[in-house]
């Protein structure tokens, strides 16, 4: 705004000269009309000040209008989106109901909202898809409209008006019972406008009649009675509840009161705004006093007046406070605080809905409603593409405490204030304020993603892509970027997951992963990894039959079953619990546990292992089961009960019946070494599906599949069943950390794979809104597997599945290093994507999902192994981890084996068809699984380690090099060895020379002694004196190409710890080291290129140019290129300027940066085309300041060669920003300028708020675009009447002085009398009209 116009400084008087006559009359009558006008003029002047000060003093007391951003939940509130949210237990919760075609409605409710399991509601999901036991039978179609009333208790009955004065209720009921509707009659009756249900049996309505008025209707169990109320019922009526219970009615802007339960009608004369009202609403503003009420009366004009702390009968005619709304916004909106019958405590402030302009306003009202300590205008923020709904209102939600907490919904979404989402207390989040706009009026501070439902509390307590929080806790919310360039997911030491166009080398000798861009001679890609082209020998897979002995008294059959069990049979038979002999080790799962086979006959053997790898059965009795029993899997559970072990047993029954049976030692007989105790058997489930397969999730958990349905029983630490449900789930869950005392499973649904506390059930509304466990792709038809890791509690996360077409099939495994240990995400992990297997596609299951196996190795370098189980094949794919513990783990290729014959085998999607078994014993024994075929032939898998080369080791991944000491050996290092080069000898595993370090011997003639001498000083063994002579360098020294040992290598060569040579550098480098390290050989890293090369830093390589991710700084001389910021695809001249983003990230060329999409409001998207080559990019381009949408059609950016990005220079605008105004076509302005414009803020001048041009024969500014709107610059009502007046004297004094000096021309110039001629001479345009004559 302009500076107040100084005031003039008064003109000084004129010099007259003195006449010889006075004037004549007609210069006195002007100059009398002047007097008369600088009198008006001075005394409107003066009522103008007066008006403005009033107009100050009114609004001293009243807070500016501010805003508050809402902030926008998560997910959507009901994930289905189907069915209307309603509000009709006032107590309760909201619930959804929804027609089902099956002919009823059924009430999607909050019940399974277990904020025990997690606390944080921020999601924004309540409802879930299923449906809740709640539902109303009825006979008609699904479209007919059903009317909820509201309750004062949980009751959910609905109504229907299916034709004139035909009234049904319809009883909701717990399924299966099927209540029949209740039918009135009420004649007139055509429609239902507010209902209430007071009790169990009654039903207050308001209905509308066919003559136009209002009726009050009660339902009392199948009687109907009907009160004609006074005033005709217009269209527009509002009606609310009140403490009463009474419904508030205001028809015609007349206000009345009419008794819920006796339909008695009372007038309220003497309410402030009687006869104008728009609405009356009872809530509980400021008052906590649960008998007494808040009374809002809103008027017509948009007044809002506030009676507080009302008992029920009490009317408003002195209000506490009274609002008048903020400039510009409409009269005509709505109030949308809650009923009073659905609050326990006060809000605290009021909201009012402009429904013409779709906002909200919210009045922050202090202590008695006194006075308004806050106005501000609710930011809300609607999904994109989602049309902004006028259906806003308030509904109450579970609240983190457990009660209800109201919550402004729009038909999609839930908007939280700023106090329930947190803003405040959770650090790891940032909310939108007035000079920080955000899309959803939140977002994750720089460096974190979000986590829904993490340990840690916070909503994004977890670090974003190449971020980690490995060095901190979790709840600290302390991400840092990782130290390696290109990492995605990493430890301080070590890259895990690199980015999408490099792969993992691992080096084989010391297993230290590294990230290249291309992959080193030698070796292939796969999947997110390099890898030998010859892998070398493999581990050996191989079937056996085994030949199962039957007693005379069980006749050989078909085969039902196998499992395993830590009991024994005593000498009648009984399976007892049994504690191991003196100095035998207990019981563990795996081997330890005897095989047992179920027959068709309902026959159970016990079979004991023979030295041949063939099986003895006994038949045992005391399994507690009555039925052929298809499956089977035991736990050893936590709890001891009389220092014995407890099991659970797993059993399906028949193939359809899931049977959980505890075993307990009740006997007083003290658990001794070799002590047996026949068990008692305590059976705590048993139900029936379609099919049931086990998988062990945790030592004391199992999930338990159904086609369609998993549920999870697991016992605590007394042995107490616990268990879940979970629908629409496809294959088995997997624990992240089984051994963690809150663990996370990971889902593999129908459309999504999903991480959730594992204590969740499904009928909590949140799991259906978290997003998919990969940053990837969505893995559809996967199977998620927790694979032990190195070290006790140590589990790695794999995912797996299989890619088809019409001839192959590709068993693929994404896996997620570490699972959520380094970044503490739960949703889109990183991770490391490869192919295990090509199989035929013929081989794939019906319903295309992997039966897989983590199968515990004992090994420290391969503590596990995937195993894959078809009816054809078998397929094991061992993983590798360091031994340290402290690298990357990773999973080698699959090795498959197919199954003999063609009855191929029984593979349910489950743990309990695989048995391990000790097997035959034999050099290089891995492990022995039992399975069976159907037609009864049971084979033994057999793994072994391959037949390795001398001088390397065998283990699951292949043959890898002995230490440098040994000649031969069987595991890594220097203590492994078998055998050893000439002059040393073997001892307790270590090569030990006959000859000191550095001398070697030679025999005498007899051959039974022998002398040392010194060898070569390069040499640390050798076989003669000459430096040629060296068997083994000296510490550190390396064998050259021509057989010598040196210290260093020669230039343009480096040293190679595999073989222990010097290599020559890659081409075009001059200096080199060691890179990594792989079977056979070594890959360089080059330091320095020669001239006119330039050194890739990802490659370590010399290229003509850098390649793409890398830049070459623009210092003078630079020849080593530097990588791009992780966040760039491409950058310039600057790690951090980008100039190409990765995936679908849109460039802000103008500042280098990548942006998920143009921020709205400020910027638009263009394509970036690229000099010299095809293709495009999206990009984005500043809008002038203020401006939401520009045009930008035909405007493309141009990338040069040399990586420099043209763009074009936007100057014009379409439509600005909220409140500002678009000004000639160009700039955006909040004030239109004070001459020549007038503000059009609703855009009824135009297609867009804009600063409209006046009229063209206003002088100044207008009020509007006709020339019948002009009116004087606004600069204030003193300024511009001062200007009215100096305008209208200057123009008087013009006309007087030419009028004075023609009429006495004579005397003034002496001449004497003269013709006079009237003319017709101009008006001066700036008279006013009356003047102008």
């Amino acid at each position: 705004m302009r500076p107040p116009l100084a005031k003039p400084p008064p003109a000084a008087s004129p010099r007259r000269r003195r006449l010889p006559q006075p004037l004549s009359p007609v210069a006195g009558l002007l100059l009398l009309v002047l007097a008369s006008m600088a009198s008006l003029w001075t005394a409107a002047a003066a009522a103008a000040a007066a008006a403005a000060a009033a107009a100050a003093a009114a609004t001293a007391d009243t807070p500016a209008p501010g805003l508050i951003y809402y902030q926008r939940g998560y997910a959507p509130l009901k994930a289905d989106g189907y069915g209307s949210v309603e509000q009709i237990h006032l107590q309760g919760l909201a619930v959804s109901p929804r027609a089902e075609a099956q002919g009823y409605i059924s009430f999607s409710r909050q019940d399974g909202l277990d904020l025990d399991v997690h606390p944080d509601t921020r999601l924004g999901a309540f409802l879930p898809p299923n449906t809740s036991g709640m539902y109303i039978p009825h006979p008609q179609p699904v479209n007919v409209e059903f009317f909820f009333p509201q309750a004062l208790l949980p009751r959910y009955d609905a109504l229907t008006l299916v034709a004139a004065g035909q009234l049904q209720l319809y009883p909701a009921a717990v399924r299966p019972a099927t209540p029949p509707p209740v039918g009135f009659t009420l004649p007139g009756v055509v429609g239902l406008l507010a209902g209430l249900h007071l009790d169990a049996s009654r039903t207050a309505l308001l209905v509308r009649t066919d003559a136009g008025t209002l009726a009050h209707v009660l339902l009392d169990g199948s009687q109907a009675s009907v009160t004609m109320l006074e005033d005709p019922a217009p269209q527009q009526v509002h009606i609310a509840h009140g403490l009463g219970p009474v419904f508030h009615v205001v028809q015609d802007g007349k206000y009345s009161r009419v008794g819920a339960a006796s339909g008695l009608q009372e007038s309220i004369p003497g309410s402030v705004g009687q006869g104008s009202l728009r609405q009356v609403l009872a809530t509980r503003a400021v008052t906590s006093d649960p008998t007494r009420q808040d009374l809002i009366l809103l008027q017509a004009n948009g007044t809002v007046h506030i009676c507080p702390n009302q008992i029920a009968g009490d009317r408003c005619t002195s209000p506490s406070l009274s609002i008048s709304l903020p400039a510009g916004v409409a009269a005509g909106g709505r109030l949308l605080n809650p009923p009073v019958l659905g609050l326990a405590q006060p809000l605290g402030y009021i909201l009012y809905h402009d429904t013409a302009s779709n906002r909200v306003w919210r009045f922050d009202l202090g202590p008695g409603a006194t006075a308004v300590t806050h106005t501000r205008r609710v930011v809300l923020y609607f999904d994109p593409g989602y049309i902004e709904p006028t259906n806003l209102r308030m509904l109450a939600f579970r609240g983190p405490d457990g009660t209800p907490a109201w919550h402004l919904v729009d038909d999609h979404r839930v908007h939280f204030t700023p106090e329930a989402f947190q803003c405040q207390s959770d650090r790891s989040i940032v909310c939108a304020t007035e000079g920080t706009p955000l899309a959803r009026g939140w977002s994750c501070i720089a460096g974190h993603a979000v986590t829904p439902l993490s340990e840690s509390g916070l909503f994004c307590g977890g670090c974003t892509t190449s971020m980690t929080t490995a060095l901190h806790p979790l709840e600290e919310a302390h991400c840092e970027r990782c130290a390696l360039s290109g990492c995605r997911v990493c430890t301080p030491e070590h890259c895990l997951v690199c980015a999408p166009r490099e792969s993992l080398l691992v080096d084989l000798v010391t297993g230290v992963p590294a990230c290249v861009a291309q992959c080193p001679a030698g070796w292939r890609h796969s999947g997110a990894f390099c890898r030998p082209e010859d892998p070398g020998p493999q581990l050996r897979l191989d079937w056996q039959p085994v030949e199962v002995t039957h007693p005379a008294t069980v006749t050989p059959g078909a085969i039902t079953g196998i499992g395993a069990t830590r009991m024994v049979p005593d000498a009648a038979g009984a399976l007892v619990m049994a504690m191991p002999e003196a100095g035998q080790a207990e019981p563990a799962p795996g081997p330890r546990a005897r095989p047992l086979i179920f027959h068709q006959q309902n026959a159970v053997l016990w079979m004991a292992e023979q030295p041949d790898g063939s099986l003895a059965g006994q038949p045992v009795t005391g399994v507690p089961v009555a039925g052929q029993v298809t499956g089977m899997l035991e736990l050893e559970l936590p709890d001891r009960h009389n220092g014995w072990p407890v099991l659970g047993l797993f059993l399906c029954v028949d193939g359809k019946t899931a049977q959980v049976t505890v075993a307990r030692c009740e006997a007083a007989i003290a658990p001794a070494p070799g002590a047996r105790c026949p068990p008692t058997y305590e059976t705590l489930l048993a139900e029936n599906y379609s099919e049931c397969h086990f998988q062990r999730l945790a030592p004391a958990a199992v999930s338990i599949l159904s086609p369609g349905i998993v549920r999870v029983a697991s016992f605590d630490s007394s042995a107490r069943l616990r268990l879940q449900y979970w629908n629409r789930q496809a294959t088995h869950p997997a624990s992240l950390d089984p051994a963690a005392a809150e663990p996370y499973l990971i889902m593999a649904g129908q459309q999504r794979t999903f991480i959730q506390p594992a204590a969740m059930d499904y009928g909590d509304p949140r799991q259906a809104a978290l997003p998919d466990a990969s940053s990837g792709e969505p893995l559809l038809k996967a199977l998620p597997v927790s694979m032990p890791g190195p070290g006790p509690g140590r589990a790695e996360l794999v995912v797996t599945r299989f890619a088809t077409d019409p001839t192959e099939a590709l068993w693929v495994a994404v896996h997620f290093p570490r699972g959520m240990a380094l970044h503490g995400k739960t949703a889109g992990l990183d991770g490391n994507e490869q192919v295990l297997a090509r199989l035929p596609a013929a081989w794939v299951p019906s319903n295309g999902r992997p039966r897989v196996l983590a199968l515990d190795l004992h090994m420290a370098d391969f503590p596990s192994a995937l195993v894959l189980v078809l009816k054809d094949a078998v397929a094991v794919a061992p993983m590798h981890c360091p031994a340290a513990g402290g690298g990357l783990c990773w999973l080698q290729e699959a090795i498959t084996l197919p199954v003999p014959g063609e009855a191929g085998l029984f593979a349910p999607p489950g743990e309990a068809a695989l048995v391990p078994v000790a097997g035959p014993p034999g050099p290089g024994k891995v492990f022995s699984l039992l399975l069976h075929q159907p037609r009864g032939q049971v084979l033994r898998l057999d793994a072994r380690l391959p037949t390795c080369p001398e001088g390397t080791h065998a283990t699951p991944a292949g043959c890898r090099a002995c230490d440098r000491t040994c000649a031969a050996c069987q595991a890594p290092g220097p203590s492994q060895c078998t055998a050893c080069p000439p002059g040393d000898r073997l001892q307790d595993g270590q090569c030990v020379p006959r000859c000191p370090a550095g001398q070697y011997y030679q025999a005498d003639g007899s051959g039974s002694d022998y002398t040392c001498h010194a060898c070569h000083a390069s040499c640390h063994r050798c076989t003669g004196p000459g430096a040629h002579q060296c068997t083994v360098c000296r510490a550190d020294w390396l064998r050259t190409e021509e057989d010598l040992c040196v210290s260093q290598c020669p230039a343009g060569g480096f040293g190679c710890p595999a073989t222990g040579r010097c290599a020559p550098c890659s081409a075009h480098c001059t200096e080199c080291a060691l890179a990594a390290v792989h079977p056979g050989g070594c890959t360089s890293a080059c330091g320095a290129c020669a001239k006119g090369w330039l050194l890739a830093d990802a490659t370590k390589t010399c290229e003509s140019a850098c390649p793409p991710g890398e830049f070459l700084p623009a210092a003078a001389g630079a020849t080593a290129c530097k990588p791009c910021d992780p966040a760039c695809r491409t950058c310039h001249q600057s790690a951090d300027f980008c100039t190409a983003c990765p995936g679908e990230a849109a460039l802000h060329p103008a500042a280098g940066q990548c942006q998920h999409q143009c921020t709205p409001g400020r910027q638009m998207p263009v394509d970036m085309l690229h000099e010299g080559t095809p293709g495009r990019e999206p990009a984005c381009v500043a809008c002038p300041e203020n401006c939401a949408q520009c045009p930008t059609a035909g405007a493309t950016c141009v990338r040069r060669a040399d990586g420099a990005i043209d763009c074009p220079d936007i100057r014009t605008c379409g439509r600005c920003a909220a409140e500002a105004l678009l000004l000639q076509g160009q700039q955006c302005v909040f004030e239109c300028p004070e001459e020549g414009f007038f503000a059009d803020r609703d855009g009824q001048h135009g297609p867009v708020p804009s600063c409209v041009a006046c009229h063209a024969e206003c002088a100044a500014s207008c009020s509007g675009p006709g020339r019948d709107q002009c009116i004087m610059p606004r600069t204030g009502a003193g300024r511009a009447v001062g200007l009215g007046i100096g305008l209208t004297l200057l123009c008087l004094l013009l006309v007087g002085g030419a009028v004075a000096v023609f009429l006495n021309r004579g005397r003034l110039f002496g001449a004497g009398p003269a013709k006079v001629r009237f003319l017709r001479r101009p008006r001066p345009a700036c008279l006013p009209a009356w003047l102008r004559l």
